[in-house]
């Protein structure tokens, strides 16, 4: 898929990110909060991202997993390049099986 720049246009609804998210020195980009996550900021930061496409897949996945996700929810992956401001799909948008 090829990567877009993400849309500061404030016309219609985007899915795609307008600004960057928190960085951290260790995983270069932070997506959530460690509360929200149930882990310790500790942990957090011990765990990096390295390949973020990959662990976007596998995050995609994990949604389509849980219980509380309806059958009728459909769920994409994206790779957000804090350095470049390109979006990158990584996943088409699926629902459960």
């Amino acid at each position: 898929m090829t990567p877009r720049k993400a849309s500061t246009s404030r016309s219609r609804p985007s899915t795609t990110p307008t600004a960057a998210p928190p960085c951290s020195p260790t995983t270069n980009c932070a997506t959530a909060s460690p509360k929200r996550i149930g882990t310790d900021e500790r942990t957090l930061a011990d765990t990096p991202v390295l390949d973020p496409a990959r662990t976007v897949q596998t995050d995609v996945e994990r949604v389509l997993w849980a219980e509380e996700i309806p059958q009728n929810v459909h769920v994409s992956g994206h790779v957000y390049d804090v350095h470049t401001g390109l979006v990158t799909a990584v996943v088409d948008a699926k629902a459960k099986k």
